[in-house]
């Protein structure tokens, strides 16, 4: 029954009954180690995830990219004076490649020497276009045969080959062939000095001039065909042919037969020599 409340006996009042309520307490996490759940690319982020050993609840974080790993740059394109070239570089880890740009090449300066086959080389006009070189020498001086060509191309330029130049096949005692380019204008001092083993050579009909010993001592040169009717004496040399076979035969053009003749003498050739038109 209520119970009477105050001095008021009509007015009663009734407590509530009081439910017992629990509280629950927040975890202190403890989380067991990194797990990865996606790895890394080189340019993707991976994840890893751990839990706690109390509640399970679940933590992540992102793991950053490993960027890529580019090993030894290799040409793909070579540079020349007219182009650039292209090194490529391709990741280990995952193949992407990376293309770095190789600048163009200076083009070679007056006097520069380079080799291009068994050939050297010497600039005697620089330039992209209309450039030439010379003849300057070879690689062995065991060399048997030789064919001087009208062109040679070198980091992607291409030059004219006018002339042999001074002591380019000095003493090279196995030559037996040689096969001169038609734009060949000038044949150096000492050029073929003691080539024993030369037996023919052709001059090309762009030959002005030869100089001193060109041929000296070329004991085993038996037949010379002149195709050129560019010389004259000045620009013969002193003993140009001095030393080559005394039974040798001097193929000249036909205006020219009495002419060369008296230059070819004076410059060494043999008074015996076999001297027609060619």
């Amino acid at each position: 029954m209520p119970e009477p409340f105050g001095e008021n006996p009509g007015i009663q009042f009734q407590l509530p009954t009081l439910a017992a309520v629990s509280y629950g307490r927040t975890c202190t996490h403890t989380y067991a180690s990194w797990k990865t759940v996606r790895n890394a690319g080189c340019i993707t982020a991976g994840t890893a995830e751990r839990f706690c050993t109390k509640c399970k609840e679940k933590e992540t974080k992102a793991l950053a990219a490993l960027g890529h790993q580019y090993g030894t740059a290799v040409v793909t394109k070579k540079a020349t004076v007219l182009k650039t070239g292209i090194k490529t570089q391709t990741c280990r880890r995952c193949g992407a490649k990376q293309n770095i740009i190789i600048p163009a090449l200076a083009a070679p300066k007056k006097g520069t020497i380079f080799t291009a086959g068994y050939l050297k080389y010497r600039v005697t006009k620089a330039g992209v276009q209309n450039g030439t070189v010379e003849v300057a020498g070879v690689k062995a001086k065991s060399v048997t045969s030789v064919k001087i060509p009208t062109t040679v191309k070198k980091n992607g330029v291409t030059y004219r080959v006018t002339g042999i130049g001074r002591t380019a096949f000095y003493r090279c005692k196995k030559l037996k062939r040689v096969t001169i380019g038609k734009y060949i204008t000038a044949i150096g001092a000492k050029a073929f000095q003691e080539c024993n083993a030369l037996k023919t050579v052709t001059l090309p009909a762009g030959v002005s001039k030869i100089e001193t010993r060109a041929f000296y001592k070329c004991k085993s040169l038996q037949k010379i065909t002149v195709k050129t009717t560019k010389l004259t004496k000045s620009r013969v040399g002193k003993d140009a042919f001095k030393g080559v076979s005394v039974n040798v035969k001097l193929q000249v053009p036909k205006k020219k037969l009495k002419v060369y003749k008296t230059i070819f003498t004076a410059k060494g050739i043999s008074k015996k020599a076999e001297v027609v038109k060619g």
